[in-house]
């Protein structure tokens, strides 16, 4: 039997990061991406040396609102028949589109030891149990790289796709995180990517047909205003806010500056952004700044549920790994952001219970 997790999600086998969610049926399902505490050989792996692993992503279901988590079990993994998933899958997010579940997640492909991250964009269907039905690569950073230059992303030389060095001796090319929704009657999804100038940017791409008969249209990238603060945004998620007639968006941002650099010299951030249109202008939740205040040391949130109620946000996230040991790479209690904040006070606070 499972373990029922209480005011977070502190696994005892397993290291958690990266956060995604979906109703269904009055549940609230979470993932995360994981690799074991321990390998085969019993060794212990330590928070630094995920990447060295392939991944699995685990899910949990909460029946009351995210207050406490039970253990469903293994979501995806790689899959060796799938080129461009065949060495790892990174982040992504599920959503119900029309009492459709569908998922977008990034598969891995590896060319070599010196290139083994190059990233694409997967699209799947999924049944009522969440076993995928069906899935197509949608945008591919190497099978797909002139179309994605020509629309105004910045990629590393094709020859240098997926360095394990990153582009240029810095980050890992960002490709990634796809999030996916409706909004003005289309399937949209937004991913962590770079504009044709070097920035961090929101990638957006309009996603049209069902699958498996489905295919993109890239829209130019979106950057933010504060976007010379931060070498990388990651996981957006994004959500409509009816009292503020208005989108949010919730993402995390580093300032890494090197692949090689200690986690303790890197600002992990969580941020919130508003606007009228996905296109942006994206302003920063807080007149002064997107930081949020409060969530220290937390990265790649998700929202759980909008609480019309009381006018808010309910989130989670995973601690870093700069977090204190006993914490790093698990799951944080449940926060809250008051909605009443975005635009009125200088920064957006988040709370907890």
């Amino acid at each position: 039997m499972s373990d029922l997790f209480k005011q977070g999600i502190r696994h005892q086998d397993l290291w958690l990061w990266d956060a995604w969610s979906v109703h269904r049926n009055d549940v609230i399902n979470l993932f995360a991406l994981s690799v074991p505490r321990v390998d085969d050989d019993g060794h212990s792996i330590r928070p630094e040396q995920r990447n060295d692993y392939q991944f699995t992503i685990i899910r949990f279901e909460s029946l009351d609102r995210g207050i406490s988590w039970l253990e469903v079990g293994r979501h995806r993994q790689p899959n060796a028949d799938c080129a461009y998933q065949s060495a790892n899958v990174w982040s992504g997010s599920v959503a119900d589109l029309n009492g459709s579940l569908v998922e977008a997640f990034t598969g891995i492909k590896t060319d070599s030891p010196e290139r083994p991250f190059i990233q694409s964009i997967y699209l799947a269907g999924l049944d009522d149990d969440f076993e995928s039905q069906s899935s197509i690569c949608l945008v591919s950073s190497e099978r797909d790289y002139e179309q994605i230059v020509e629309a105004g992303y910045f990629l590393q030389p094709k020859e240098e796709l997926g360095s394990v060095k990153g582009e240029e001796g810095g980050c890992i090319t960002a490709w990634r995180d796809p999030f996916i929704f409706n909004a003005s009657g289309k399937t949209l999804m937004v991913f962590a990517a770079k504009s044709a100038e070097g920035e961090p940017a929101m990638g957006l791409m309009e996603v049209i047909g069902d699958l498996p008969d489905v295919h993109a249209r890239l829209c130019p990238p979106v950057t933010l205003l504060d976007a010379e603060d931060f070498t990388q945004l990651e996981v957006p998620k994004i959500v409509f806010i009816k009292s503020l007639d208005a989108f949010l968006m919730l993402c995390s941002t580093t300032n890494r500056q090197s692949e090689c650099q200690e986690s303790s010299d890197v600002d992990n951030l969580l941020r919130l952004y508003w606007a009228s249109d996905i296109t942006g202008p994206w302003k920063p939740a807080g007149t002064q700044t997107s930081i949020i205040a409060g969530v220290d040391l937390l990265f790649g949130a998700t929202i759980l549920e909008i609480d019309e109620v009381s006018d808010r946000l309910i989130c989670i996230a995973p601690y870093t790994s700069a977090a204190d040991a006993t914490l790093a790479l698990s799951f944080a209690p449940r926060f809250f952001i008051d909605l009443r904040d975005v635009g009125t006070k200088q920064q957006v606070f988040a709370y907890f219970d």
